[in-house]
């Protein structure tokens, strides 16, 4: 059976997603390849094996020596737990705020999701959603054509899309993932706040200012939130990230810090490398990460601000061997 040609605002999404650079692009799968593994979000809310092993499958076969005094945490699984947490909200965030910043609400509940996993990461997200699911916004008009019911205001489609996403679908899943692996949900959340800032900071790099806007206002919008709907509590990714002021009369006018290190860093395939928005990285060298980064892609080479990063957490790491 042919597969279903996309409805036209899922190009309209992907075209919007690549827009905003290395983070975003590609992320949107309209057409997943024979060796992608499709694993629909429900499956992962309610198949504990499947999630533990989808967890456990970025460990490699073989792990080679680490230096002498090293702590191997390389199969910690609340590490682990971490990076999946990172990539899947990272396969899926800029679907729920792209989207939502170009006036289309859409519902990205478990049901509607499908996760792409591209070798043994989170790669993308393949969406299933009906037109009767789609809100337009009367104070945000929407970028592209699409039907379904329409709310007044912006405040209304945020919430729309926030209770979905987050309420439905990430809450319930960090849950399952903090009780299957003992990892702190703070960390879990703490990844999912970093993809939320980085769409407001990926359109600060890469759109215009009047096209960033909406971006930009939404991700801080829900940073800052108070509490989050359909979450229990206050918002759980309040107060994980804080933005320096690096104004030299290039981007970025403002660089985002993580609050709590991702741990990544621990990885066999990562070991030493730090974020550019990593605690144990100075400003000016995360500062260096991102505009070397500019324009590039995830797979394209790395560079000498990479690598200084990389030599920075071996540092750290043989510091606390």
């Amino acid at each position: 059976m042919t597969p279903a040609e996309p409805p036209p605002w899922q190009w309209d999404l992907a075209r919007a997603a690549d827009r905003l650079g290395r983070w975003f692009e590609g992320r949107l799968v309209l057409s997943p390849a024979p060796d992608d593994l499709v694993v629909p979000a429900e499956q992962l809310l309610t198949d504990d094996a499947a999630l533990l092993r989808l967890i456990r499958s970025s460990i490699p076969a073989d792990l080679p020596p680490l230096p002498p005094g090293h702590a191997d945490r390389r199969t910690d699984p609340r590490i682990l737990a971490s990076r999946f947490a990172r990539l899947y909200s990272n396969a899926t965030t800029g679907a729920a705020l792209i989207a939502l910043a170009c006036g289309v609400g859409l519902d990205l509940s478990p049901a509607r999701c499908s996760i792409v996993f591209r070798g043994p990461v989170a790669g993308g997200v393949a969406l299933d959603i009906p037109a009767d699911r789609i809100v337009r916004c009367a104070e945000r008009p929407a970028a592209w054509p699409v039907g379904g019911p329409c709310v007044d205001t912006i405040g209304e489609l945020r919430e729309y899309v926030w209770t979905r996403y987050f309420g439905e679908h990430i809450a319930p899943l960090f849950s399952r993932i903090a009780e299957l692996t003992n990892v702190s949900p703070k960390l879990l959340w703490s990844n999912s706040a970093e993809m939320a800032g980085l769409v407001g900071d990926s359109a600060e790099e890469y759109l215009d200012p009047a096209e960033a806007t909406p971006f930009l206002a939404d991700s801080r919008a829900l940073l800052d939130a108070e509490q989050l709907p359909g979450v229990p509590g206050g918002n759980p990714m309040r107060h994980r990230l804080e933005w320096t002021p690096y104004d030299d009369g290039s981007f970025p006018r403002e660089v985002q810090l993580r609050r709590m290190c991702c741990l990544v860093l621990y990885l066999a395939d990562r070991y030493g490398r730090l974020c550019q928005n990593c605690p144990h990285l100075p400003i000016d060298e995360r500062v260096a990460l991102i505009r070397e980064r500019h324009g590039l892609s995830q797979s394209d080479p790395r560079g000498p601000a990479e690598q200084q990063a990389i030599d920075r957490g071996l540092a750290w790491l043989g510091r606390r061997a």
